[in-house]
């Protein structure tokens, strides 16, 4: 009986949120009670109008960013963003936006078919005029829990061996709903 409460003590005082400092939040208040305000400064699953720029991804500091390209938003809205995020983005597969999230995707916009590999000098002349290009955007973001079903927890014993993976974590994305404007010349299509 004793070993009992010291164990039921022991997990309630060592319990991950209080070894973290972490405010606990149930799933179900999510959306109603609780909203999760993203990189853009307004809550996920709000469209709004930025503007960003064309950013390689090999450019920062993260290995798994080196084929992909991101948005640097530098204005949401009306409003100017004083430490612009670099987002990671994709597209919906039935929208005609034309933007490249990554190096293979930006070869079939330019090439109109799917490439093997692609060598460096290949990727550089791809990048030529879209790499640093200013867009305003309609957009949403959001997010998703990272290592739902995989990842390498915090808590992992320490005898126990720690496999390439990423941390559990929650990360966001924009999703480009529409190009308004390409790098100061009105698109046409813009509704």
């Amino acid at each position: 009986m004793r070993a009992t409460i010291f164990t039921i003590m022991a997990l309630s005082v060592f319990s991950p949120a209080r070894l973290f400092g972490q405010k606990l939040v149930d799933y179900r208040s999510l959306g109603r009670d609780v909203v999760i305000v993203g990189q853009l400064g307004v809550p996920l699953g709000t469209v709004v109008q930025v503007d960003a720029t064309i950013v390689a991804g090999r450019t920062l500091a993260s290995k798994d960013l080196m084929a992909e390209y991101l948005l640097k938003v530098t204005q949401v809205g009306s409003s100017s963003v004083s430490n612009a995020p670099n987002c990671r983005f994709q597209t919906h597969s039935w929208g005609e936006v034309k933007i490249a999230p990554d190096e293979f995707s930006l070869y079939e916009l330019k090439k109109g078919k799917k490439a093997g590999s692609l060598s460096d000098s290949q990727v550089a002349e791809l990048e030529r005029g879209y790499v640093g290009r200013l867009y305003r955007l309609l957009v949403y973001e959001e997010g998703v829990y990272t290592g739902v079903y995989t990842g390498i927890p915090r808590d992992l014993p320490t005898d126990y061996p720690i496999w390439q993976d990423h941390s559990f974590g929650f990360s966001t994305h924009l999703v480009v709903l529409r190009i308004i404007e390409e790098s100061g010349k009105p698109n046409k299509d813009a509704r």
